[in-house]
């Protein structure tokens, strides 16, 4: 009976192993991945979103930079 149960005890650490990497892998990854993409997004919309199409590179660089140094003076988006 002590086999048997030690059998038991192995499998069910064996699939609480398993659950462990699958719900992170499965749930959490791609719910982490939507929300980078979407401040991503946002972050692009406030550089760029002002600029015509045809803006010429330096004013888009421009645009870049001063985003860049509002994030290094720690101003967030969300």
């Amino acid at each position: 009976m002590e086999k048997i149960t030690s059998m038991w005890s192995a499998l069910a650490s064996f699939l609480l192993g398993v659950l462990g990497w699958v719900v992170p892998k499965l749930l959490i990854e791609p719910g982490k991945e939507i929300f980078d993409l979407r401040r991503e997004t946002q972050e692009s919309l406030i550089i760029y979103g002002d600029l015509p199409k045809d803006a010429p590179a330096d004013e888009r660089r421009l645009a870049a930079e001063i985003f860049e140094t509002g994030k290094k003076r720690g101003v967030r988006l969300l």
